[in-house]
């Protein structure tokens, strides 16, 4: 069976409840704005589990990425991050640590498809996601705080950037930004507390593991300065 349907050829698309809706309404800006920041947590999560920080070669053979998660959780994986420079190594990988980032990572992404679900239902208010939510920003500010304990204390404004998994990761902040103001353009019966809080607590978690992932490279955060003009 293809996965084309041709029905979306002329600018329209299907939701839930034989609706169809032109592709330039706001829930589609919504969901379509979900769907970027999966595939960013997607590819940050596919450098993060071979280690490929250097732009080279990955170290782990191309298995499916389910058993290479499965492989970091159950502690299987220890390695060290090489220098830009492909010289000796300078930062060694905590499996344990790994083992909870990917699995809260691999969460979120489960979690942004039952939101966007939310999001396209006929009836979002009978949505289960909604009674988990709360439950899933608790957990977003938790650790949230643990590294904000952790880490260096900012005082500046810093660039975005730093190693890949890092710069990925930023991305995916900023569209979690423009996603949320997307959905905060949609009717009330759809724009939902819980979802609202999330996306805004997801942001700033995001803000914080690019951080932490540049902390455990030792890639110092860069300091924003006034250009000159």
């Amino acid at each position: 069976m293809p996965i084309y349907t041709k029905k979306g050829d002329k600018g329209e698309t299907g939701l839930p409840g034989g609706r169809r809706l032109s592709k330039t309404e706001t829930i589609f800006d919504c969901l379509g704005g979900l769907d970027q920041t999966n595939a960013l947590i997607g590819l940050a999560v596919s450098f993060i589990l071979r280690g490929n920080t250097t732009g080279g070669s990955p170290r782990m053979s191309p298995s499916a990425r389910s058993s290479e998660v499965r492989a970091v959780a159950e502690g299987d994986v220890a390695r060290e991050e090489e220098d830009t420079t492909g010289g000796s190594p300078r930062s060694f990988i905590d499996p344990q640590r790994e083992k909870k980032l990917l699995v809260f990572l691999t969460q979120l992404q489960s979690d942004l498809l039952s939101i966007g679900a939310a999001i396209a239902a006929k009836r979002p208010l009978e949505s289960a996601i909604l009674s988990k939510l709360d439950g899933r920003t608790a957990e977003l500010e938790r650790q949230i705080d643990r590294w904000d304990s952790q880490l260096p204390e900012l005082k500046n404004f810093i660039l975005p950037g730093g190693c890949r998994e890092a710069a990925i990761i930023h991305l995916a902040r900023v569209n979690v930004r423009q996603t949320e103001r997307a959905f905060h353009r949609l009717d009330d019966t759809i724009r939902q507390t819980p979802i609202a809080t999330y996306l805004n607590r997801l942001s700033d978690y995001f803000f914080q593991c690019a951080r932490y992932l540049n902390h455990r490279t030792n890639t110092p955060d860069v300091i924003w300065t006034i250009s000159d003009r």
